[in-house]
């Protein structure tokens, strides 16, 4: 009797685990992630462009920045969620992109910054 209740607590303890072994990952993985490359209008690879993550429905919704590298590529780690990415550099027109990013996903997300229009005042 006592054997039988050993090994029944012994599978039940394992079946725990084993579902708490499969869980855990998912959880540590709930960030999305995002990349890219930032290029001119002649496909030119555009280094130091400042991105900022704005969560939409939020009033402070600064969440997240960062810089192009050399390259012009980029890469976010940040929450599932629906955002606003901001893009802007000197010489170059800000773009605005919006992307919903579910958990663990992994998107790429290439972008094209037109010339900025110069205006002068007569």
């Amino acid at each position: 009797m006592k054997t039988n209740r050993s090994v029944f607590c012994l599978t039940v303890l394992l079946l725990c685990s084993v579902l708490a072994a499969a869980t855990f990952p998912q959880a540590q993985s709930a960030n999305a992630h995002l990349t890219g490359i930032v290029t001119d209008p002649s496909g030119a690879a555009i280094a130091g462009v400042r991105i900022t993550v704005l969560l939409e429905g939020v009033s402070n919704n600064r969440l997240s920045s960062t810089t192009s590298s050399s390259d012009g590529s980029f890469s976010l780690s940040i929450p599932s969620g629906r955002y606003q990415i901001h893009f802007s550099s000197d010489s170059f027109a800000t773009r605005t992109v919006p992307v919903a990013l579910q958990p663990s996903e992994s998107r790429s997300l290439p972008v094209r910054m037109e010339l900025a229009t110069l205006s002068a005042d007569v």
